[in-house]
C-alpha cells in the first residue's frame, strides 16, 4: 500500500472520529483534549523483529555505535537489548548485553536514540 493510500485511509477513519496513534502513551496526555469525544486507538504495529546474516558485533567502539543505529533504523518499533544481542553473530552472553546497553546510553546522551518502557528506538 502506498503513503498516498495510507493518508487518504487514515481520514477517512479520522472524519469518522477515530483517531489512530503510533504511541498512544506520548501524544494523548498533551494532544487528548483536542480530539475529545474521539475514539482512540493505538495503532498495532506487531513485535520488533531484526534479522541479521552474520553481522558481527564490533570491537571497534565507533562501529558499534553504527551498527546499533542501523539494528535500531531497521527495526519496526521500540527494540529490547537481548533482541538486539540475539541479533547479531556470535555469543550471546551478559557482556555483551551490557555493551549494548552502554553503547545504547551513548546514542541516548548524543540524542540519537531514544528509551521508552517497550524497547529503544530513533527519533523520527
Amino acid at each position: 500500500m502506498t503513503l498516498v493510500a495510507l493518508n487518504q485511509e487514515r481520514s477517512v477513519d479520522e472524519k469518522h472520529g477515530i483517531v489512530r496513534w503510533l504511541r498512544p502513551d506520548f501524544p494523548i496526555p498533551g494532544l487528548g483534549h483536542k480530539v475529545q469525544g474521539v475514539e482512540q486507538q493505538g495503532a498495532d504495529l506487531g513485535e520488533a523483529v531484526l534479522v541479521a546474516e552474520d553481522i558481527k558485533w564490533p570491537t571497534d567502539g565507533l562501529d558499534q555505535i553504527r551498527t546499533l543505529r542501523d539494528f535500531l533504523s531497521m527495526a519496526e518499533g521500540p527494540t529490547q537489548v537481548p533482541e538486539l544481542s540475539a541479533a547479531l553473530e556470535g555469543h550471546n552472553t551478559s557482556k555483551r548485553r551490557d555493551q549494548i546497553e552502554a553503547v545504547l546510553e551513548t546514542l541516548i546522551t548524543a540524542g540519537a536514540a531514544r528509551a521508552a518502557s517497550d524497547g529503544y528506538f530513533l527519533p523520527r
